[in-house]
Parts: structure tokens; sequence; C-alpha cells
């Protein structure tokens, strides 16, 4: 049954009246009285159940008297008391009397005959008036589209029948409350496991919740399992639409001003001298109000205090004699009194950054201390001075300085070779740059992004990764490495490896994925080895012995008679290169006879298998005080793997299924336990089982039970392995330990009663340890027989007569003497044979020579095979073209000596990498370069093994594809480590904004961001704070809120406390990258860690927090300019104040003080938006005094909920004082690398929006959302 609200709004007055007319009623506890109303489809009982001298209690009851049920109630009535207290109910509005009360999500629905009640407590003087009339607010209504996201999945088929999920996920930023929902399906569903199906015509679906997942909230997912026949299902559920039981609530906006809600800046209050300090703080330091400079020192007030942090109130703040004005205090060059008049940093000696101290720049050179480059020629002013250029003149040699050829030196010392450098024992890294102009502001090195997939025992040290922003003003670069003495090595295979001669620089090449040797020059002198190349990009050292023992090259020297042989030896490209100078391809028979090695040619190098451990622990004393299952008999086994007797084969049986098999694996420790070598080789075998059984049968389920009877779970949480990669993920949560009950029971309960073994399916069970038994144990051999279970049992203390024995015998199965190998047994006993499953091996170069991989197929453009099971087929991970297709759709691989041959048409100095090889030979008599003929190589684009190839916790099916709308993320890609340390690499660089010596920097690991604040709290802050705060709430989850503050606060906490709980609880979290923020997949964690200092030093700067506890006020903050190093002065008032008179004063007698306290929530989120500031961020209201009046509307990019005033799901930190969200994130990080403000609005002199803005925004002004305005960024004006 449907109900809505109809016109109760518009009833209000006349229903008033009503009231009027109902008789009061006195009530005590002893003496209830009650009102009833009958609606359309229900009845409400209002009864009072006590009263005392100003509150009463009562209890409503809903009964439904219709045939339907009444979905997600909430419920209408006119009151005229304030409801104190609520139980089974919630407070949703109370608009003049006019409450709304809604269900406790426990008794959310209605069945027909059923009722359902609250209960609350009110304020009342005198007699009780029962309200006369209600309303069911309840209606369905479809959701729309584009809040929810569907998957459908077959999740196994074994033709006659299926078994299958629907997932839904809730996008949206509100709950789906009591879903439905209706498709249609060309299957047949035979029920649902987390659903009702309300419905069912031809192939239409009309399905409900199950009760307990009837609310889906923001960002979750419920997944509804069924099951249906016949099988082979092919298709999918579509017209999906999902609806929901919604409530016609219209919640009233409560009139709120900016000023009460996020405070204002200083630049907004009282400064009756004009010193750059508002009257309020000058009452609050002493300072004169009307006076700017206080202490006659020559200095303004607000210069001293924001900006020299010297005293105001002392003209010699070092009490030495010397006046503040004459101070220097950065060492620069300039008096404090000078860096006044200049507006430079006082405590930075180069405060634009240049390479020039400020003194320098104003007294020698005549450059301008606040611009980088003064003469506009895009070089600046330092790099121009390093140069024998002038900073004054753009042209200073009559050309462009920007076109002028240089040779820029960078030195090991250097701070841009510092991340590389510092602490580095294998080498010392130096450059020498040959450009146009100048590239050292745009000069970056660090730790290369790739170095997860070129990680390797071959390469010496750090991977270095050179970043120039422009490289188009690069001609040439001389990388040098000068390697570490204890790196150089006495021993050697050929006299051309001697010495540094040893090692080789490599290049990653980022087109190809692949890293490939450079030419490389020798200065032994000074153990340098050096390559001149014209790229910026990844470069590394590459020990040789290492990396061609990587490909098994082992190497000799030749003999001066095979020396001579070969001496002009080369490897013939030319078929080759003549091919890509006319623009053709290889020709597929080329291709083909090339790929024609003869066996002993072939390098097969197999190291996906994992190494088994022996077993090399002593084994304790066996326990004595119950009997084992394998020790009912004095007999022993004779030391065999398997027991003659037995059926060794299951495939002979009538009923054997080869096509359908569940296989339970059940470990035991209780008797005896295993060794750590006994642990490792039964988790290797039960892989190997698995592997050969997903390759032989059709349709396999693996379950592993462990000693506690407890299934073991995918990473899905799905409780059997379908694939190796699930397998796996079961296997990684096998632990070796002593069982809570050291008994057989538990897990043989759970094999014969919590199994679900597919419908007729052979079914095996490997028990595989021991266990105690007791009289219950002895039931399980007849139990499993009758069960048609298959009992293999590996254990090498087993006996004749045992129970293992007869559970054997009565199952037919198997018994196992051997716990280091027992995968040939038990698969021969599976089929009849042991299969062969086939290892397709294919070499990639990635790195350091070869790297075998074994595929699960043959490579293919056609046959879909998975490796990784990442949901890319091994052929899409291909770099398609760089490989030859065959008419018949097989892969041909080229050789290394082809790929080097083909790079080296762009890139000379990589053909002749090697010719200085010129005696090296491999052992089997092949020269060098013959060898690179032999060896075949697999580009890709992402590992085919490997489901995050770059191990940056992005699968290689979600790494992002660039969209167009920021070139930062434009290089992402499946062997790039794409973070937040890599995309924002200025953030660590040495020489930026982001330093830790700043009172606020940014750390970054990955993608861990950790917002360093020194905070210095002041006045009121360490004052008890329970009392402080407004306990009457506007709403129940303002109330609930606030609660929950409370709680996880110390019992005595003060301001300070929730000063920074405010700020964590708002800011610190999990941040993901979609569509507009970031880049999705990337998964941010970002904290803000607040170091108090406790005293603070002059000309020292921190961000300083004031608070205000029993006085008006406005919360305000500091500051129109924004700079990481600046100082900030925030002070927090408990209350705020609406008396004009009032204002930016403190006045402990306004007597509007008590009525607007902050709730601690409030308070909270106030805090929270006042650091916002210290972030970085604007505001993002459209107040007249803010934004000239505009502001965004909430979108998908910026959002915001301007009913729900802070609380977090509001989300608008810089609006509502909710919570952050990633668009803030992002925000923060660019206003630290770009060490200025970031803008929600257009705004200031250059009218500049925040980048991070990707999408057009639409603006109201003033309010007014009858006319949007569309921001033109080219005309930068709004229209």
């Amino acid at each position: 049954m449907n109900y809505k609200r109809g016109r109760m709004q518009k009833m209000i007055a006349v229903l008033l009246v009503i009231f009027l007319a109902v008789t009061p009623i006195n009530v005590t506890a002893a003496q209830a009285k009650e009102g009833k109303y009958i609606g359309d489809g229900f009845e409400v009982t209002f009864k009072v159940t006590s009263q005392w001298t100003d509150s009463f209690n009562a209890d409503v009851t809903i009964k439904n008297i219709g045939n339907n049920i009444i979905d997600n109630w909430a419920i209408s009535f006119l009151m005229p008391y304030e409801i104190t207290q609520i139980w089974n109910g919630i407070v949703k509005s109370n608009e003049a009397g006019s409450y709304v009360i809604k269900n406790a999500v426990s008794n959310q629905d209605i069945a027909p005959g059923k009722s359902v009640g609250f209960g609350f407590t009110a304020k009342c003087n005198g007699a009780v008036h029962i309200p006369a009339v209600y309303e069911i607010l309840s209606y369905e209504e479809v959701v729309s589209s584009d809040k929810y996201e569907i998957n459908f999945l077959v999740t196994s088929d074994w033709k006659s029948a299926f078994n299958g999920e629907i997932r839904i996920k809730n996008i949206s930023d509100k709950t789906i409350e009591d879903w439905k929902l209706q498709f249609d399906f060309d299957a047949n569903i035979e029920r649902f496991w987390t659903a009702e199906i309300l419905e069912h015509t031809d192939n239409h679906y009309y399905i409900k919740n199950a009760g307990y997942n009837s609310n889906i909230k923001p960002g979750d997912t419920i997944v509804l399992g069924f099951s249906g026949k016949p099988g082979n299902v092919s298709i999918k559920p579509v017209n999906y639409q999902l609806s929901q039981i919604a409530n016609n609530i219209t919640e009233p906006i409560k009139e709120v001003t900016e000023e009460d809600l996020q405070g204002i800046t200083w630049d907004q209050m009282q400064d009756t001298d004009q010193d750059g300090l508002p009257d309020e703080y000058e009452h609050e330091i002493g300072t004169d109000y009307l006076k700017p400079d206080s202490d006659g020192d020559g200095l303004p007030d607000g210069f001293e205090v924001l900006y020299a942090c010297t005293n105001p109130l002392n003209p010699s703040t070092l009490g030495n004699g010397v006046t503040d004005d004459k101070l220097d205090s950065d060492e620069d060059g300039l008096t404090m009194k000078e860096e006044y008049l200049l507006s430079t940093d006082p405590l930075e000696a180069d405060t634009d950054n240049d390479g020039l101290l400020d003194g320098e720049e104003v007294k020698i050179y005549n450059t301008l201390p606040l611009v980088y480059d003064t003469d506009g020629d895009g070089i600046g002013d330092g790099d121009e001075i390093l140069l024998g250029l002038d900073p004054l003149n753009a042209n200073t040699n009559g050309t462009p300085d920007s076109e002028s050829e240089t040779k820029q030196i960078i030195e090991s010392d250097n701070l841009t070779l510092e991340r590389i450098n510092q602490n580095n024992d294998n080498y010392q890294l130096s450059l020498e740059i040959n450009a146009k102009g100048s590239v050292n502001s745009g000069l970056f090195v660090r730790e290369s992004a790739y170095t997860n997939i070129i990680d390797s025992i071959s390469i010496l040290g750090t991977v270095p990764e050179i970043i120039i922003e422009d490289t188009s003003k690069l001609d040439s670069m001389l990388i040098k490495f000068r390697i570490d003495q204890k790196n150089i090595y006495t021993e050697y295979s050929s006299t051309d490896l001697i010495g540094i001669k040893r090692y080789n620089i490599f290049m990653y090449d980022e087109e190809l994925g692949f890293l490939l040797p450079v030419e490389t020059q020798f200065d032994e002198a000074n153990q340098t080895i050096y390559a001149e190349v014209n790229d910026a990009g990844t470069f590394c050292v590459m020990d040789l012995e290492k990396w061609f023992s990587s490909m098994e090259l082992e190497l000799t020297e030749f003999s001066s008679e095979e020396a001579d042989m070969i001496k002009n030896q080369s490897i013939d490209v030319s078929p080759i290169i003549e091919a890509e100078i006319n623009g053709d391809t290889i020709s597929d028979q080329t291709m083909e006879e090339s790929n024609q090695i003869t066996d002993d040619r072939k390098i097969n190098i197999d190291i996906v298998s994992e190494e088994r451990v022996e077993d090399q622990e002593a084994e304790p004393e066996l326990e004595k005080e119950n009997h084992a299952a394998s020790m009912s008999s004095d007999t022993p086994f004779s030391m065999v793997s398997m027991l003659p007797g037995f059926n060794t084969t299951i495939a002979d049986n009538e009923n054997y299924n080869k096509d359908v098999m569940d296989i339970v694996f059940l470990l035991n420790t209780a008797v005896q336990g295993l060794t750590s070598g006994d642990f490792s080789n039964i988790k290797y075998n039960i892989n190997e089982i698995g592997k050969r059984a997903f390759y032989e049968s059709k349709s396999v389920r693996i379950y592993i039970i462990d000693p506690d009877g407890n299934k073991l779970k995918t990473m899905f949480g799905q409780e059997y392995a379908t694939n190796e990669w699930q397998l796996n993920s079961m296997i990684d949560k096998m632990l070796n330990n002593q069982p809570k009950v050291p008994y057989l029971n538990e897990q043989f309960d759970t094999l014969l009663n919590d199994v679900p073994f597919q419908t007729n399916s052979s079914r095996v069970a490997v028990v595989i340890g021991d266990a105690y038994i007791n009289s219950y144990s002895m039931l399980f051999p007849q139990k499993l027989a009758d069960a048609n279970i298959y009992t293999c049992v590996v254990e090498p203390r087993t006996q004749v007569g045992s129970l293992y024995w007869n559970m054997a015998t009565a199952t037919n199965g198997i018994l196992v003497y051997d716990f280091e190998d027992f995968t040939d047994d038990i698969t021969k006993f599976l089929y009849g044979f042991i299969p062969d499953v086939p290892n397709k091996n294919f070499t990639i170069l990635t790195s350091t020579g070869l790297k075998s991989i074994t595929l699960r197929g043959d490579l293919d453009t056609k046959n879909g095979i998975d490796t990784d099971y990442d949901t890319l087929t091994d052929w899409q991970e291909v770099n398609q073209p760089y490989v030859t297709v065959a008419s018949d759709g097989r892969v041909l691989l080229p050789t290394l000596s082809e790929y080097i041959s083909r790079y080296g048409l762009r890139k000379p100095y990589l053909i002749t990498a090697f010719a200085r090889l010129g005696n090296t030979m491999t052992t089997r008599g092949i020269s060098l370069n013959n060898a690179f003929d032999d060896i075949r190589i697999l580009p890709v684009l992402s590992d085919p093994t490997s489901r995050d190839g770059d191990g940056d916790g992005i699968l290689d099916k979600d790494e992002f594809k660039w969209d167009g709308k920021d070139t930062r993320y434009q290089g992402v890609d499946p062997l790039h480590k794409d973070t937040v340390e890599t995309l924002f690499y200025k953030l660590t660089d040495p020489k930026g904004p982001n330093r830790s010596s700043y009172p606020s920097y940014l750390e970054i690991n990955d993608n861990n961001v950790t917002l360093h604040v020194r905070v210095m709290f002041k006045d009121d802050a360490s004052d008890e704070a329970v009392s402080a705060f407004q306990t009457t709430y506007s709403s129940t989850e303002l109330e609930n809120l606030s609660n929950s503050i409370i709680n996880r606060l110390d019992s005595n906490f003060t301001f300070k406390d929730v000063i920074m709980d405010g700020i964590r609880s708002r800011w610190d979290g999990v941040y993901y990258g979609g569509d507009y923020d970031f880049y999705k997949g990337l998964k941010v964690n970002f904290s803000v860690n607040i170091t108090e200092q406790t005293s603070k030093g002059w000309f020292e700067k921190t961000i300083e927090v004031n608070v205000k506890n029993g006085v008006c006020g406005v919360c305000n903050q500091s500051g129109t300019n924004w700079k990481t190093n600046c100082k900030r002065i925030i002070t927090m008032y408990t209350s705020y104040c609406n008396n004009s008179k009032h204002k930016n004063k403190v006045n402990s007698d306004c007597t509007d003080y008590q009525n607007n306290l902050y709730t601690i929530a409030a308070y909270e989120g106030t805090t929270a938006h006042e650091f916002g500031h210290v972030f970085g961020l604007k505001d993002l209201y459209g107040a007249a005094s803010v934004n000239n009046g505009y502001e965004p509307i909430s979108q998908n990019e910026i959002r915001y909920n301007t009913s729900a005033f802070y609380l977090p799901r509001a989300e608008g930190m810089m609006k509502c004082n909710g919570r952050a969200i990633s668009n803030d994130i992002e925000m923060v990080l660019i206003a630290f690398e770009e060490n200025k403000w970031q803008y929600f609005v257009p705004a200031g002199s250059k009218q500049v929006i925040s980048s991070v803005i990707k999408e057009p925004q639409k603006y109201t002004l003033n309010g007014n959302t009858s006319v949007l305005y569309v921001w033109d960024s080219k005309n930068k004006v709004f229209k």
C-alpha cells in the first residue's frame, strides 16, 4: 500500500483549531488516558502513560489494518509540546508543532494485522492535548539510475543448474531505504537466498529485500545470491528498475549567516590603526589599537606579529640594544626595516626562491627579490648569474637567452641530487647538461617510478629518474656514476668486465616498456662510468656479470685465434633496418623462420615453482593423553608412499564424473603438530593438486577446512575456490596452529553437514595430518561412505587398523605416507593418470635480462586466456605493435637483437652499447652479440602474470586511461607506479616550497600523505571544556554526533582536545580517486599530525590557536595571503554573537552569548573549516563579503549539503563545515605544490580558479537560484 503526505502542511492552521476543540486531559501515572485515530489502512493509538510537574510520557501505537505491508513508515501529527526524549523512533522534523516521526530502522515495516510503537517524553505544564489527526508519509518511488550500479555474475554453472548473484551498489550520498527491484531475465530463477521474490511472470521478476538488508548506505554494496535451472547460462538480466520506500518529509533549512558558521578573516574585521592587526587581537596581546607601531621600533605591529615574529611591545626583542628594525634575522643582507619596505620575507633569505639572496638581488644585481625571473626570459635570476647571462636583459648576447646554448653542471652534492646521493654507498650521481637556456628550475631527480618493475639484484643501488619539465630545451646530457670502492671486484669472467667495466648504464624506455643498454664510457682513474644521451628518464647501473647470468649466458674469454676470427663480427640487421626505413613490417614467414631455434639454444628459465622447504626442525614428542587417529594398531606401515591393496583411482567407478569435482582438504595439527617444513610442503602440494584439477576438469570446487572446522575463504569471501588465484588466496590463510578442540569432530561435522557439494560430482576428502579421536569419531568412516565421499589420508605416522585406515577402506580411498610429495598420488587417484599441465614459457625483458613467466595457455590473439585473472586477456597485456601475428593467430616474438636494432634507429648509442665486449663469448662458443639472437622477448603493456605489475595498489585492469583533463595524470600506466609521491613529485623536491622547517608541510610516502602542523595553543585552550557547549540540539543526528564525540574524548577533555579531534575526524581518512578527483583507482591515505609547541622563541613561525571561552565574538583567522611558510593565527569562540555592536569586540557582558553557544559537533566542524585555510583552501560559500557573492552549486565535483551543517555528511568542508572530500585533498596537494591559495570561485587579481576544478561549474549570485552563471575562463567573466 502506498501512502502520501498530501496537503498536510497547508492544513496546519486548521488543525491547530482542532487542537483547541480537544478536551484537555490531566493524567497521572495511575490514571492513563488515550486517543484513537483511524486512517486509510492504519490505526493510531496515543496513550499518555504518566505526567508530572512540567513533562509527560506517551506511547504511540501504529497498527496496520489494511491488506498490504506499510513499508518504511513515517507519521506526521500536530502537537504543541517539545519532545525531549524519544525511543523506538526518530524525530525527523518539528515545524511550529508539526511533527514528523520516522521509524528506527529495526521497526520500519508493519505487516497486515501487526503493530509497532514508539514512545517519548515531552514538556507540558498543564493539561495534555492529544493529537487528533495523523498521516502516514511513506510511498514507493523509483530510484534514479545514476544513484546506483548493478552487476550480474554467474558464480557456478554445471549444465543442469547454476548459481548467480546480483550486486547493487549505492553510489549516491543518501541511503536507499527499503528497496525493491524489478528486472527481465530469460532464465529460470528458483530462489534468492538474500531476497524475496514478490512476483514472477514470464521473464519478469519483482523482488524485495530480506529485511536485514533493506537499507543500502552510501558506498555500500549488497549481494543477492540465487540459484536457477537449467545451466549453460550465457545471458544477463536487463531492464533493471530499483525502487525504494521514501518518506515525503520536508526538512527545514536553518537560516544562518556566514559569520555564524565559518567565521571571518582579519580583513573583514575592524583595524582602526591599519597596522594589519584587528582591534580585537590588539586588545588580546596588549598593543595599542590606535597606534600602528606600539613599541616605536619603526615596524608596524602587524608586520612584527605575522611576518617578523618579533615582539611588538619591545623595540629590542633580543634585549641587546639593537632595535628590531635593524635586525637581519635571515642573514640575507637586508634589515627588518628594508624587508618591510620591500615586502620580502624577513625570515626567508631567498623570498622568490630564484637562488639569489634578497640582499644580493637588491644591492648587487638590481633584480627584483619578489620575482623569480626579472627580465621575463624564462630563466631564473640565479640561473642567469650561474650561466653568465644578464638577469636584466632577455637577449644578453643578441639572441634570446632562452635559446642560448648553455652547459649546466650538477655536482653530486647539489641539492637536486640529494634524494639519490644521500646515504648512497653504492655510487654518487652527477650530471652535465647541454641545453637551450636553463633547465635547472624544471629539473627534478628522484627514485624512479618504474623501480618496482625493474627491480633486480643485477642493478646497483637506487634507480634514479631524471625529470626535465621542458625536454625541448635539452640537447644532450652526460650521466655520471662514480662507483664506490666496495663495488670494485678483483674477480671477473672476461677482461672486458674487469674493474668498473663490470658495469654498464641502462636506460628504461617508457614507450616500449623495456630497460636497454646504453653505450657506456669509463674513467678508471676516478672510478666513474658515464654515458651521453639525449633523453631524460630512468637510468640505472647494471652489473653485467649478474645480468648475463640471469639470462643463463655463462661468459668466458676468446682465445687470440678466436678473437681474430670474429674481430669484425657484428649483428646483421640490414633486413630489419631496411624494412624499417621503407616503412615495411617483417613478414610472417620471416618472423616464423626466425622463431625456429634449435632446442639446445632455447632459454627456458623456470622460476614459477616455489621451492619446497626441507624439514630441518626437530619434531616434538607425541602427547599421550588421548588416542590418535593414526595409532590404533601396533603394526606399522612399511616405508612406502601409498599402501597396497587400496583403490588406486576412482576413474573406474560407475558413478565417476571427471568433469565435476568437489575436493575438500582437512588439515590436522592436534597430535604432533607440523614443522614449518611439513607445513610449507603441504601448502605446495595443495596448490599443485588444485592446478591439475582446474586444468583437467570442467567444474572444480576446492574447500580447505582448518583444524577447528572452519572453511577458509577466498579474498572475496567465497568458501571454495574455482581457479588457481582463488585457491592461492585460501592457502595464504592456512595457519599452523593447534586447534581449540583436538578431535576430528568439528572438521568432519563441517565436511558432512556444511559443504554444498555440486550435483552429480565426484567427492573427495583429503585428510592431512593427525588428530585425537573419541567415541564419536569412530562413526565417521560409515558416515563418509554413506555420503559417497572418497577419503584419502596423508599421514606418515598412521598404522594398519587405525581410524584413518578404516576411513580409506570404507570409502575406497587411499593412504599416502608422505608430506613432502603427495601430488602425484592424489591426482592419479582422481583421474587414473597424472595430468600433464602444459607450461607456456615466454621471456619478458622488463629490466635485467629475462624473466621467465608461465602462461596458462598458448599466447594467442583468439583464445581469451587470462593467466593472472585480472579480466585482461594475456593478449591484451601484450604491446601488440612490437610483435608479429601469423595468419593463424599465433604470436611471433622478436629477438633481443632485433629489438635493440629497431630501437637503435632512433637511439644509435644502443646499437654500439656492447661493442666494447669484443673478447667476450659464451661458454657454448657463441659470441655475445650472436647470443642475443637466441633470446626471444615478449613486449608487454602490463605483466600478464601479475594483477598489479607496477605495485602501486591499482590493478592493471583499473589503471587510469588519461581523459585529457589534467596533464599531471597523462603518463599513468600499468608499468608506472602511479602514486601521490610519483605524480606530485615537486612536493618531495628539497628546493621546493614544501619543507619540514615550515609551520605546515606534507610528508608523502607512496599514497600515504601526512600533513604536519606545528601549533601553539593559547588563552583558554587547556581549560576543561566539558560544560562549555550547548546541549540542546536542532536534530537527533546532531545530538548523536555530539554524544559520540564526547564519548571518544577523555572524561575531563579540554578545548585543545576538542580542536585536535575535530581536525582529525574531519580531515583524516581514505580518499578515492574518481572522474573528477585525482584519477580512478587511486586511494589516498590522508592524515593530519599536530605537533604542539608549548613555548615559542622569537623569529619562529607557528600556527597560533587562541581559544575564547565565556566571551562573545566571531571565530576568525589571519591573513589574506597564503604560503606554506606563513604564520597563521586562529581565534576560536565557543559562542557566536548576532549583536552588531558587539561583533569583532571582546565583550563578556553580551546578553546573546548563552543563546548562541556552539554544540561540540558544530565547534569541531568550525575548527576543521578554519584549518582548511591553514591548508591553503579558500571559502566555498558566496556571502557578499566572500567571492563577490558567487557560489558554485553542488554537483558531482563540488559537493555539499546545506541542510546538514556541521555534520560529516554535509561534506562541504569550506561551506558547511562537514568533512573533507577527495576534491579537497587534491586541492591541498596543489596548494602546497603551487604555494598559493586554491579557489573554488574565480577570484583574486588574476581571476584564477583551482586547477583541481576540472569541469565547467555553474554558480549562483547572492543566493539567487533562479539565475545561474557559468565562468568563462577565456574572457575571465561570469556569463
